[in-house]
């Protein structure tokens, strides 16, 4: 049963959409407990995008390119994309998640688009600010990861109020997700060196072809396959947000260490 809170404030989200939606639009609730994270392992950030995409019997979600296309059109439709994701702390640490929300279909939407599937997405459209810090650039920016969240159960209810369902005991609200898939681009990204140089036993690799959705670091070992110390103890880098820009890591050289290169982490 949907705790009495969660009850009321769905109520009151339902009348306030009711009042700008028509009657034969249909609402539809979807929340997530989080933490909700990135696919460099980070909390979702205030006002991150969660998409409600449609896709066609018979086909698969396929995913989300880097300029916010979708990578098989023909397959599915983006219904609308809201950036509600917000900000609580649990037990001391960030916690993103997406708070009761309540995506509006507008009415002949499912007229067009007769059978198919109902997903919710958590797209990654975080981009640099002028100081470097990055934050969500919203709907319409660059999207550098996504992930599904959940699956809807049944189809829309025109000028009614449906539930994202799934096998948690509160029905409308899914427990975590994270933006870990990439967009084609991103995916076949290979970070290419442009500097090298080893000063006072530390290792220092510049290079290009970064992803800031991503996390790097340095493999190092005696063979040129650079295999030893793939995970190393240290603390790994955030790719560029610019592919073209160049990033420099720099890590201890350990003994009988000769060949390096950059790796991303898993």
């Amino acid at each position: 049963m949907i705790p009495k809170r969660i009850r009321v404030l769905l109520a009151l989200l339902a009348a306030a959409a009711s009042a700008t939606a028509g009657e034969d639009d249909a609402l539809l609730t979807f929340s997530t407990s989080g933490p909700d994270r990135y696919a460099d392992g980070s909390s979702v950030m205030e006002g991150e995008v969660y998409a409600l995409v449609w896709t066609r019997d018979g086909a698969a979600f396929a995913g989300v390119n880097l300029d916010g296309s979708l990578v098989r059109p023909d397959d599915s439709v983006f219904v609308i994309a809201q950036p509600n994701a917000r900000v609580k702390v649990v037990d001391g640490e960030l916690c993103g998640y997406c708070p009761p929300t309540i995506f509006q279909v507008k009415a002949g939407f499912e007229a067009g688009h007769p059978g198919g599937t109902y997903q919710v997405v958590l797209l990654d459209t975080r981009a640099p600010l002028e100081d470097g810090t990055l934050r969500p650039a919203g709907p319409d920016g660059r999207v550098q990861g996504w992930g599904v969240v959940t699956t809807l159960t049944h189809k829309p209810v025109a000028g009614g109020l449906s539930f994202m369902k799934n096998s948690l005991a509160a029905p409308m609200t899914a427990r975590t997700t994270t933006a870990s898939a990439l967009p084609p681009e991103l995916d076949e990204l290979k970070p290419r060196i442009t500097s090298f140089s080893v000063e006072d036993g530390v290792v220092r690799l510049t290079f290009t072809g970064g992803s800031g959705a991503l996390l790097y670091n340095i493999a190092a070992g005696g063979t040129p396959a650079a295999d030893e110390n793939r995970h190393a103890a240290f603390r790994p880098a955030a790719g560029a947000n610019d592919v073209s820009a160049e990033v420099t890591l720099s890590a201890p050289v350990r003994e009988g260490q000769r060949f390096f290169k950059i790796i991303r982490n898993p």
